[in-house]
């Protein structure tokens, strides 16, 4: 019988830029805090969660947001023939 362990997903690789389950779910905040903490930092200095992104990504020509909207719509209705 063989047994699969996943290393890498993405960006993400084991032993180097993930942190360890183990560490998580252990009360020793301070195994994970500072690891978490310098990736969220890294994140934000290269600016991967702009707002502009999402208006690129769909042309610059609002149809996201359009397509929100319509969902949002949608929704009410529903809850209204409840």
């Amino acid at each position: 019988m063989v047994q699969l362990t996943r290393t890498q997903q993405g960006q993400f690789e084991l032993g180097k830029n993930v942190i360890p389950w183990e560490d998580i779910t252990s009360e020793d905040t301070t195994k994970w805090e500072p690891q978490l903490e310098a990736a969220l930092k890294e994140t934000s200095e290269k600016e991967a969660f702009k707002q502009g992104d999402v208006a690129e990504e769909d042309g610059g020509g609002g149809e996201a947001e359009a397509e929100a909207e319509a969902e949002g719509k949608r929704w009410k209705t529903f809850e209204s023939l409840a």
